[in-house]
């Protein structure tokens, strides 16, 4: 294909408009007729309407009084019906006439989809997921007292921790393998850091990662016995 240059427009309201890849010469100078296009139109609400594809053809969506989709025919001639209860989740979907549900919703929350089956605690936070065969393989999920998410026990019996700092952000995920902090500058997060943890011996883990800055307020090192 070679080097190629996308150039994206954009309306009044600053919705992507219209999408062209172009092929460039050995100089880097667009050559001939655009390679792809795509452009986008949008009805009152800015829901998209209609996409228009190059090489497939349309794509067109249809939308209820609450701006949910409920249609979309697609390039090949395909239909697609969505159903939506008066929350908002989505209840069924079906394709070229053939519907599948869901899951179960009780309370605004998901029970049950396909063979996975969910759990929940007093306050609305996942706490169970159970799947598979006789639903044995099973997900916990552990909450701190301000409902954040700070460990999860995988099937497999491994352990998922996460750490946050005093203001609420997440600062370190740490697996059986490999340590991964977020670090933070004012209100956005900068990016995260990896650390694999080295095995010696066959004795213990070890692992350790320097602080890249002083305000850094967790010190990624420990050993684990095994």
């Amino acid at each position: 294909q070679g080097a190629v240059l996308s150039e994206y427009h954009y309306d009044e309201q600053h919705r992507l408009k219209e999408h062209r890849v172009h092929p460039l010469d050995h100089n880097g100078e667009v050559t001939g007729h655009y390679h792809y296009r795509r452009s986008y139109q949008y009805d009152a609400n800015s829901n998209l309407r209609l996409l228009t594809d190059s090489r497939k053809g349309q794509n067109s969506y249809a939308y209820d009084p609450l701006d949910r989709l409920t249609e979309v025919i697609g390039f090949i001639n395909h239909v697609e019906h969505f159903a939506h209860d008066p929350a908002g989740n989505l209840l069924s979907q079906s394709y070229n006439g053939q519907g599948r549900s869901h899951g179960k919703i009780k309370g605004n929350r998901l029970l049950m989809q396909g063979d996975c089956h969910f759990d929940y605690d007093a306050y609305g936070n996942l706490i169970r997921e159970r799947r598979g065969a006789g639903q044995r393989l099973v997900r916990h999920y552990r909450y701190d007292s301000q409902h954040r998410l700070i460990g999860i026990t995988l099937p497999d019996g491994s352990d998922v921790a996460y750490r946050y700092d005093t203001f609420g952000r997440r600062i370190a995920k740490d697996m059986d393998v490999k340590i991964t902090q977020f670090l933070w500058e004012r209100d956005g997060l900068t990016p995260k850091k990896s650390t694999k943890k080295v095995s010696k011996s066959g004795l213990f883990k070890a692992a350790m990662c320097t602080n890249p800055a002083p305000s850094n307020p967790w010190p990624c090192s420990k050993v684990m016995a095994l």
